[in-house]
């Protein structure tokens, strides 16, 4: 939603990629796959409303770090 939007506006998707990655699940982070994140990230842009892609995310922070996001008119 808009707090989402306002808070990774301008942010790469790898910044959410090691985020998630770091911290998931909260009683065990590290725990999940890199395929899971991915799984876990294309989920959260799905429901932000963020575009689907030509193809699948990367399962990689590196391969995502030159996608941006940009949301149409934050903070409204």
């Amino acid at each position: 939603g808009r707090d989402f939007a306002n808070d990774w506006n301008c942010a790469n998707i790898a910044d959410l990629f090691e985020k998630i990655q770091f911290t998931m699940p909260t009683d065990r982070p590290g725990r999940l796959s890199r395929e899971q994140i991915a799984d876990v990230l294309a989920y959260i842009l799905r429901a932000n409303r963020f575009p689907a892609g030509a193809s699948a995310l990367p399962a990689s922070a590196d391969e995502l770090r030159g996608i941006r996001f940009l949301a149409r008119n934050p903070g409204q």
